[in-house]
């Protein structure tokens, strides 16, 4: 069977192309990978038997839960009859007259969502948006998820945890990356990097930073600092680095925890994802810091001094990552499971 891979309206995230790519590029029939924005441009999931489809693309919408309004669904379900695609899996976002479009059809549908937001996850029940889609795959955070629909699976994430040991016992290298970039969110981010990078560099000049840039439009430079796009490999690139300095995005968050790398994370605002209670948690297991934007630079400074001062924070962060590892990969893989839902 043909199966498509959508996802609408992410702004470009680097969590919605990690899922998309990663699993075209587990299933061995054909898939397309259907997006409003270029994938293929930046992904590293390039095989034969997958073909990028660019969507229209429609300015930012609020979602109620995932549920949208795509003015282009048209174009959809017309590339799913032109290529005989028989699944289409779609992440996160969805628009509720599409899914019924696709029923008529005889498309079947899966949903693939990472925790929502309380509330969105609760307006997801009460509207019954579950019974839009033959399947829906829940992902596996730090976040305690627990079954809520009948057709819903919790999976584990399509992440290769390593148990693997930092050996740094000074911090030299620091990478900073708040995803794709695209949001809102990422203005307020940079913006605080644009304050944090010269004052850590004034007090520690021995200090390198690496910026990754992603969609976000504004150029700008800083002391001791590299800046560049996109990475074809985050995981790869992680373990380059002493220290990492990100947003608190699903993927980017999974990626950190299976390197056991010591990290500060500062969650974006997000209506349908709850970045800051991801960042909590992740504190509260001790597995990095949690620094809400608002906070002054100051509290940037000292608890970032907690780990540059302190080396064995390393050995601590270390065995609370691979504690919350274990407990994330105790779930059946997202790919496994949708291997399991194409071939019944």
């Amino acid at each position: 069977m043909r199966v498509g891979f959508v996802s609408l309206c992410s702004g470009g995230t680097m969590g919605h192309m990690t899922l998309t790519t990663q699993l075209a590029s587990a299933i061995k029939s054909k898939t397309y990978i259907l997006s409003d924005h270029d994938y293929e441009k930046f992904s590293n999931a390039k095989t034969v038997n997958t073909t990028y489809i660019r969507l229209s693309q429609q300015k930012h919408s609020f979602s109620i839960a995932g549920c949208i309004k795509y003015q282009y669904r048209d174009e959809i379900i017309h590339y799913a009859k032109e290529k005989k695609i028989g699944m289409l899996v779609f992440s996160t976002m969805f628009d509720a007259c599409l899914m019924r479009d696709l029923r008529r059809e005889k498309i079947r549908t899966v949903l693939i969502s990472y925790p929502l937001r309380d509330t969105h996850r609760k307006a997801f029940l009460l509207r019954k948006y579950h019974l839009l889609f033959n399947h829906i795959l829940t992902l596996q955070g730090i976040e305690n998820v627990k079954r809520l629909f009948p057709n819903e699976q919790i999976v584990s994430p399509p992440i290769k945890f390593e148990d693997t040991k930092s050996k740094t016992s000074k911090i030299k290298k620091i990478l900073i990356t708040a995803g794709g970039g695209g949001r809102p969110s990422s203005n307020l981010f940079f913006g605080l990097m644009k304050n944090l990078v010269p004052a850590l560099v004034k007090k520690m000049p021995w200090l390198r930073f690496t910026i990754i840039k992603g969609n976000y439009e504004k150029n700008f430079s800083l002391p001791n600092t590299r800046i560049i796009g996109w990475s074809r490999s985050f995981q790869k690139l992680l373990k380059e680095y002493d220290l990492i300095i990100s947003e608190a995005g699903y993927f980017t968050v999974l990626n950190i925890l299976s390197t056991s790398k010591p990290s500060i994370l500062i969650p974006g605002a997000r209506r349908i994802d709850n970045q800051e209670l991801r960042a909590f948690l992740y504190d509260e297991a001790g597995c990095g810091i949690a620094i809400l934007p608002e906070e002054s630079e100051q509290v940037y400074l000292r608890r970032l001094n907690t780990v540059l001062a302190n080396p064995q924070r390393f050995e601590d962060i270390y065995e609370n990552s691979q504690r919350a590892v274990r407990t994330i990969a105790k779930h059946v893989s997202v790919v496994d499971a949708l291997l399991n839902i194409i071939d019944n």
